[in-house]
C-alpha cells in the first residue's frame, strides 16, 4: 500500500483546525490532526513543504512525529475531534496515556468532524465505526475558512514578551 495523495485542510468552524487527510493506492484514507494553536499556517506550509505529491510513509510519519508526539491530553476544545479520539484510542490501549479533561466542542466542529465517540456518566466512549471514529465532512470544512488568530501573551516586569 503506497500513499498517493495528502491533503492538508484548513477550516474555522469555531477555531481553527488543521487536518491531515491520506489517501492510498487502495482507496484507504486516514485523518491526523496537525494544529499549532496560533501557528498553523507554519504547519500547512511545512507540511506542503514535505509531502508533496506521492508520499513515502516514513516522510509522513517524521512529519507527525515533529508535531504531535504525545504522552497525554488536557483535551479542550483547541484539540480537533480527530486529536481527541486519537488520543481515546491511545488511552485505551497504553496504561500511562491520560486525557486530563474533556470539552465538548460547537456545533460548527461537530458538523464539520462528525464523531461516533460520545462522553457519557464521565467517561468517553470510543463509539463502533471502525478507525478511530472521526469522518472529515469537506463541504461543510469550506464553509468555514481560515480566520487570523493569535495566542495570548504576558508582559514580563522588564516589559519584554512571553507568549506560549
Amino acid at each position: 500500500m503506497k500513499i498517493v495523495q495528502a491533503e492538508v485542510i484548513v477550516t474555522s468552524p469555531d477555531r481553527n483546525f488543521v487536518t491531515l487527510k491520506i489517501t492510498t493506492d487502495e482507496g484507504h484514507t486516514g485523518l491526523g490532526d496537525a494544529t499549532l494553536n496560533g501557528r498553523e499556517l507554519a504547519v500547512v506550509r511545512s507540511a506542503v513543504t514535505h509531502t508533496g505529491g506521492i508520499t513515502p510513509m516514513k516522510k509522513l510519519l517524521d512529519f507527525a512525529a515533529q508535531y504531535q508526539i504525545k504522552s497525554g491530553i488536557h483535551g479542550p476544545t483547541d484539540i480537533s475531534p480527530v486529536g481527541m479520539a486519537a488520543a481515546m484510542h491511545l488511552g485505551l490501549a497504553i496504561h500511562n496515556f491520560g486525557i486530563q479533561e474533556y470539552m465538548k466542542h460547537g456545533a460548527a466542529t461537530d458538523r464539520v468532524f462528525e464523531q461516533s465517540f460520545r462522553f457519557n456518566n464521565g467517561l468517553l466512549h470510543p463509539g463502533e465505526k471502525p478507525g478511530i471514529g472521526v469522518e472529515l465532512n469537506v463541504d461543510e470544512a469550506g464553509k468555514y475558512p481560515y480566520q487570523t488568530a493569535y495566542l495570548p501573551f504576558n508582559r514580563l516586569s522588564d516589559g519584554t514578551v512571553h507568549d506560549w
